[in-house]
């Protein structure tokens, strides 16, 4: 059973219906809630790897540009950051060559060269706003300018969740929906959970997508190991053209703020401490704690994203981290054939 709702839950469920056997059932409780707010907390560019990963669940590239607000990525541009004197593009690449057994950036502090920026596609064609995709043929390749080059997506989480609801086979979840009104615990682990008054549902495997309030995880593990108190608030503006294929974070004595271009808008994502006396300016905004709980798995319940964990969505970590969350369970989750 899944349960929660966003971005965690459907890209959990998506990824268990295309591959577990037909002879899991699987059940999505999904917590009637806005969890848009706290999934803002997993910011709005993800790394190569999703694509691979966004594949292993049903979503192919192609759904994913056309079906959601999703643009392509070189990474990020950080503006006069280190008290205002430095700027640069962190990019997504393969590692840099060896050449004869000697590292590339040796050759280039011999050569009296300090910047990296120039022989790093991402960052010269993001500097540009431009994109062009990557080749898929490994023979070819090694012969592309581009072979070194790789990729992520600016992406806004609720947009994201739908495209990953749509992957979802006909027919393969048992799909619940309502308000979580009980959860039973029994001997350390969860034994059943009620939405809206309804009859208990249980399960033999829980994975909790509740987001940071942990609905199920918590009450088996209750323990937080916390660290800075952040606020999150998000504003949408429409844009007729795409903008550039990186973000633009900046630095404010309060925060920080990152504009992400997306497909028909830019996304002004704004980040400070909890206790600045800055103003949500959009109509999206959630408060967390950063930190981890003491155990992600607890009995027969996982946590899954921010159940489990936040980090500051000040780089692609957040969605990075979720895709590993899933892409373990899938590892060691205990499945039997039998029916």
């Amino acid at each position: 059973m899944v349960c929660g709702g966003g971005l965690a839950a459907w890209m959990t469920v998506a990824t268990l219906a295309r591959q577990l056997p037909d002879t899991v059932r699987i059940t999505l409780a999904e917590i009637d809630r806005d969890h848009r707010c706290a999934d803002l907390f997993y910011g709005t560019v993800s790394g190569p790897g999703s694509y691979a990963f966004n594949l292993a669940a049903g979503v192919t590239e192609p759904a994913l540009v056309l079906g959601s607000s999703a643009a392509f990525s070189w990474g990020s541009k950080y503006v006069h950051w280190a008290e205002g004197g430095r700027s640069w593009i962190q990019c997504f690449n393969l590692t840099l060559p060896v050449i004869d057994g000697v590292l590339m950036h040796q050759y280039l502090v011999q050569q009296g060269m300090t910047r990296l920026d120039p022989f790093l596609l991402g960052a010269v064609a993001g500097s540009r706003g431009t994109f062009a995709h990557p080749p898929r043929s490994p023979g070819a390749a090694g012969q592309q300018p581009l072979a070194r080059a790789e990729y992520g997506y600016h992406f806004d989480p609720a947009s994201h969740a739908r495209c990953f609801a749509a992957a979802v086979p006909p027919g393969r979840i048992h799909h619940l929906k309502g308000a979580l009104t009980r959860v039973a615990v029994g001997d350390g682990a969860i034994t059943g959970i009620a939405l809206d008054g309804a009859d208990m549902v249980t399960a033999d495997l829980y994975l909790d997508c509740s987001g940071p309030s942990a609905e199920l995880l918590s009450r088996l593990d209750p323990a937080w190991l916390g660290g800075r108190a952040l606020q999150i608030s998000a504003d949408d503006v429409a844009e007729a053209r795409l903008g550039p294929p990186v973000r633009s974070v900046s630095f404010h004595d309060q925060g920080w703020a990152a504009q992400t271009p997306l497909r028909g808008s830019t996304r002004s994502l704004t980040v400070s401490d909890a206790t600045a006396s800055c103003n949500a300016r959009g109509g999206l905004s959630a408060s967390a704690t950063l930190g981890r709980r003491r155990r992600a798995w607890a009995g027969n319940c996982v946590g899954i994203g921010h159940a489990a964990g936040i980090v500051e969505p000040l780089t692609p970590a957040p969605m990075m981290l979720l895709e590993r969350d899933i892409e373990r369970l899938m590892t060691l989750i205990p499945v039997s054939t039998r029916r």
